[in-house]
Protein backbone atom coordinates (compact mmCIF):
# COMPACT_ATOMS: atom_id res chain seq x y z
CA UNK A 1 0.00 0.00 0.00
CA UNK A 2 2.86 2.69 0.91
CA UNK A 3 4.74 1.58 -2.58
CA UNK A 4 0.92 2.43 -4.04
CA UNK A 5 0.90 5.65 -1.85
CA UNK A 6 4.29 6.75 -2.83
CA UNK A 7 4.07 6.19 -6.87
CA UNK A 8 0.76 8.06 -6.86
CA UNK A 9 2.45 11.04 -5.03
CA UNK A 10 5.55 10.81 -7.63
CA UNK A 11 3.21 10.93 -10.93
CA UNK A 12 1.43 13.71 -9.11
CA UNK A 13 4.66 15.71 -8.58
CA UNK A 14 5.90 14.73 -12.27
CA UNK A 15 2.33 15.80 -13.68
CA UNK A 16 2.46 18.86 -11.15
CA UNK A 17 5.88 20.14 -12.68
CA UNK A 18 5.39 19.23 -16.21
CA UNK A 19 2.06 20.99 -16.31
CA UNK A 20 4.32 24.01 -14.71
CA UNK A 21 7.15 23.80 -17.46
CA UNK A 22 3.99 24.47 -19.89
CA UNK A 23 2.48 26.89 -18.42
CA UNK A 24 5.81 28.71 -18.36
CA UNK A 25 6.80 28.12 -21.54
CA UNK A 26 3.30 29.46 -23.04
CA UNK A 27 4.11 32.56 -20.84
CA UNK A 28 7.25 33.15 -22.63
CA UNK A 29 5.75 32.52 -25.97
CA UNK A 30 2.78 34.56 -25.41
CA UNK A 31 5.37 37.35 -23.98
CA UNK A 32 7.34 37.08 -27.32
CA UNK A 33 3.87 36.94 -29.52
CA UNK A 34 3.28 40.15 -27.62
CA UNK A 35 6.32 41.94 -27.95
CA UNK A 36 6.16 41.22 -32.19
CA UNK A 37 2.69 42.90 -32.25
CA UNK A 38 3.44 45.75 -29.93
CA UNK A 39 6.85 46.44 -31.59
CA UNK A 40 7.58 48.01 -34.74
CA UNK A 41 11.66 48.15 -34.59
CA UNK A 42 13.44 50.14 -34.55
CA UNK A 43 11.55 52.53 -32.14
CA UNK A 44 12.92 55.70 -29.96
CA UNK A 45 12.65 54.63 -26.32
CA UNK A 46 14.38 56.26 -22.75
CA UNK A 47 15.36 55.46 -19.19
CA UNK A 48 12.80 54.97 -16.74
CA UNK A 49 15.40 54.78 -13.98
CA UNK A 50 17.82 57.34 -12.12
CA UNK A 51 20.38 55.22 -14.38
CA UNK A 52 20.47 51.72 -15.64
CA UNK A 53 23.36 49.49 -16.99
CA UNK A 54 23.84 48.74 -20.75
CA UNK A 55 24.88 45.11 -20.66
CA UNK A 56 26.72 43.04 -23.62
CA UNK A 57 24.23 40.32 -23.41
CA UNK A 58 20.52 39.49 -21.77
CA UNK A 59 22.04 38.91 -18.33
CA UNK A 60 21.88 41.61 -15.11
CA UNK A 61 25.81 39.53 -15.00
CA UNK A 62 27.32 40.02 -18.29
CA UNK A 63 29.73 42.96 -18.52
CA UNK A 64 28.87 46.28 -18.70
CA UNK A 65 29.12 48.25 -22.24
CA UNK A 66 27.52 51.78 -21.03
CA UNK A 67 25.51 52.97 -18.41
CA UNK A 68 22.88 55.89 -18.89
CA UNK A 69 21.31 58.76 -16.70
CA UNK A 70 17.21 58.71 -16.95
CA UNK A 71 15.53 59.93 -19.84
CA UNK A 72 18.38 59.23 -21.76
CA UNK A 73 16.85 58.74 -25.98
CA UNK A 74 17.68 56.00 -27.22
CA UNK A 75 16.79 53.33 -30.46
CA UNK A 76 15.65 49.97 -29.70
CA UNK A 77 16.55 47.39 -32.80
CA UNK A 78 15.15 44.21 -31.16
CA UNK A 79 13.63 42.26 -28.22
CA UNK A 80 14.73 38.81 -26.98
CA UNK A 81 13.84 36.27 -23.94
CA UNK A 82 16.17 34.95 -22.14
CA UNK A 83 16.39 31.74 -19.97
CA UNK A 84 14.53 33.43 -17.13
CA UNK A 85 11.49 34.78 -19.25
CA UNK A 86 12.64 38.38 -18.72
CA UNK A 87 12.48 40.57 -21.83
CA UNK A 88 15.74 42.46 -22.98
CA UNK A 89 15.78 45.29 -25.66
CA UNK A 90 19.16 45.25 -28.05
CA UNK A 91 19.04 49.06 -28.06
CA UNK A 92 21.75 51.29 -30.05
CA UNK A 93 23.09 54.51 -27.93
CA UNK A 94 23.82 57.43 -29.43
CA UNK A 95 27.76 57.01 -29.94
CA UNK A 96 26.45 53.81 -32.32
CA UNK A 97 27.57 51.24 -29.08
CA UNK A 98 25.14 48.33 -29.03
CA UNK A 99 24.22 46.14 -25.72
CA UNK A 100 21.06 44.97 -23.97
CA UNK A 101 18.53 46.61 -21.27
CA UNK A 102 16.05 44.50 -19.35
CA UNK A 103 12.67 46.11 -20.92
CA UNK A 104 10.95 47.20 -17.83
CA UNK A 105 13.94 49.94 -17.46
CA UNK A 106 12.34 51.77 -20.45
CA UNK A 107 9.40 53.53 -21.57
CA UNK A 108 8.65 54.25 -25.21
CA UNK A 109 9.48 57.51 -26.18
CA UNK A 110 6.76 60.18 -26.88
CA UNK A 111 6.63 63.00 -29.35
CA UNK A 112 7.14 65.53 -26.83
CA UNK A 113 10.39 63.54 -25.01
CA UNK A 114 11.83 63.10 -28.83
CA UNK A 115 11.72 66.40 -29.78
CA UNK A 116 13.75 67.77 -26.15
CA UNK A 117 15.78 65.51 -27.01
CA UNK A 118 16.46 66.96 -30.56
CA UNK A 119 16.83 70.45 -29.03
CA UNK A 120 19.25 69.12 -26.49
CA UNK A 121 21.17 67.84 -29.27
CA UNK A 122 21.32 70.57 -30.63
CA UNK A 123 22.33 72.70 -27.90
CA UNK A 124 25.20 70.53 -27.64
CA UNK A 125 26.38 70.88 -31.00
CA UNK A 126 26.08 74.42 -30.56
CA UNK A 127 28.11 74.78 -27.62
CA UNK A 128 30.71 72.20 -28.43
CA UNK A 129 31.20 73.79 -31.86
CA UNK A 130 31.93 76.86 -30.26
CA UNK A 131 34.25 75.19 -27.61
CA UNK A 132 35.87 73.15 -30.13
CA UNK A 133 35.08 70.25 -29.22
CA UNK A 134 36.56 66.98 -30.14
CA UNK A 135 35.32 63.37 -30.20
CA UNK A 136 37.23 62.60 -26.53
CA UNK A 137 36.99 65.12 -23.61
CA UNK A 138 40.40 65.26 -21.27
CA UNK A 139 40.61 65.57 -17.62
CA UNK A 140 42.90 68.06 -16.91
CA UNK A 141 43.17 66.78 -13.16
CA UNK A 142 43.17 63.32 -13.86
CA UNK A 143 44.89 63.10 -16.87
CA UNK A 144 41.90 60.85 -18.07
CA UNK A 145 40.02 60.97 -21.30
CA UNK A 146 36.37 60.01 -21.90
CA UNK A 147 33.87 59.31 -24.69
CA UNK A 148 31.24 61.96 -24.95
CA UNK A 149 28.58 59.56 -23.60
CA UNK A 150 30.95 58.97 -20.16
CA UNK A 151 28.65 59.68 -17.11
CA UNK A 152 31.63 60.46 -15.49
CA UNK A 153 32.86 63.55 -17.66
CA UNK A 154 34.66 66.30 -16.22
CA UNK A 155 33.54 70.07 -15.09
CA UNK A 156 33.64 72.07 -18.50
CA UNK A 157 36.51 74.41 -16.61
CA UNK A 158 38.78 71.21 -16.63
CA UNK A 159 38.04 70.01 -20.12
CA UNK A 160 40.61 69.78 -22.63
CA UNK A 161 39.11 68.34 -26.13
CA UNK A 162 40.58 65.86 -28.62
CA UNK A 163 39.99 64.58 -31.79
CA UNK A 164 40.90 61.18 -31.85
CA UNK A 165 41.87 58.56 -29.35
CA UNK A 166 45.51 58.72 -31.07
CA UNK A 167 45.85 62.55 -29.90
CA UNK A 168 44.63 61.92 -26.69
CA UNK A 169 47.05 59.20 -26.20
CA UNK A 170 50.22 61.01 -27.40
CA UNK A 171 48.91 64.11 -25.04
CA UNK A 172 49.70 61.86 -22.18
CA UNK A 173 45.99 61.15 -21.17
CA UNK A 174 44.74 57.41 -20.46
CA UNK A 175 41.65 56.11 -21.26
CA UNK A 176 39.00 55.95 -18.41
CA UNK A 177 37.97 52.50 -17.36
CA UNK A 178 34.04 53.25 -17.33
CA UNK A 179 33.48 54.00 -21.08
CA UNK A 180 37.25 53.18 -23.06
CA UNK A 181 37.79 49.65 -21.00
Amino acid sequence: MKRILCLLMCLTLLFGAAVMAQASTTAVQAGADQLEEESQFPFLAETDELAVNVRSSTSTKSGKVGRLERGTLLTVLSAEINGQGEVWYRVELADGTQGYIRSDLLVRADEAAIEEAAAQAERKTTKSSASGSGQYIGNKNTKKFHRTSCHTLPKESNRVYFKSRDKAVSSGYAPCKNCNP
